[in-house]
């Protein structure tokens, strides 16, 4: 249980927001990445590749507005929501390669279905991860702050009112479910989790 390393960073965008604003009272809250001995993170006022090693920084990415993003590593590239859209970066140097502004939310996770890989956004919006093209989007989903989560082919979101299902296809998503629950935050924020064909969602009900 040693501490091995710690990084601390400047904050100036986070200490120029209202006193009241939800950044500046929690800060930045997303999952840094772990792959190739790098640790990939987004703070209030940047992203950074760090050296897992000793915390070393290996290459930086000011951010003009805070982020809730946790990064995704596929291959040599890793995709953040930065300034509301998904941005994807060459894990190496931290040079952007492409950014998709259709593909909103929080973070994406990776879909893999006959021997391909596809990024799933919030709102259900499926992106080639090569070249950043949206391959189809299903029809009214919504968009949320929660992760997506995908079993099998099944996707489900919880969007700003609503829970939602969907089957996937390399051609597009049929819709199977929604099911309205209502607007308070604590059940917007929280990600789905599914287990033996059950979904669990934490709430105040």
């Amino acid at each position: 249980g040693k501490e091995i390393w710690r990084k601390d960073f400047p904050d100036p965008v986070r200490e120029k927001l209202p006193i009241d604003n939800f950044f500046r009272l929690a800060g930045a809250s997303g999952t840094p990445a772990v792959a190739g001995g790098r640790c990939f993170v987004v703070g209030s006022s940047g992203m950074y590749g760090l050296s897992v090693t000793d915390g070393s920084v290996i290459w930086t990415m000011p951010l003009a507005a805070a982020s809730n993003s946790s990064p995704l590593v596929l291959g040599d590239t890793v995709y953040a929501m930065l300034y509301g859209s998904l941005h994807a970066l060459d894990a190496n140097t931290g040079k952007k390669r492409w950014h998709q502004p259709k593909a909103n939310g929080n973070a994406a996770l990776v879909w893999k279905t006959g021997g391909k890989s596809y990024l799933i956004a919030p709102g259900g919006v499926c992106i080639d991860p090569e070249d950043g093209k949206i391959v189809w989007q299903a029809e009214k989903a919504e968009v949320g702050n929660s992760t997506p989560v995908i079993s099998g082919d099944t996707l489900v979101l919880f969007g700003s009112s609503k829970f939602q299902a969907f089957k996937l296809s390399p051609q597009g998503a049929v819709h199977l479910y929604t099911q309205n629950y209502g607007s308070n935050w604590s059940e917007r924020l929280c990600s789905p989790l599914v287990y033996q064909n059950y979904v669990y969602q934490n709430c105040d009900r």
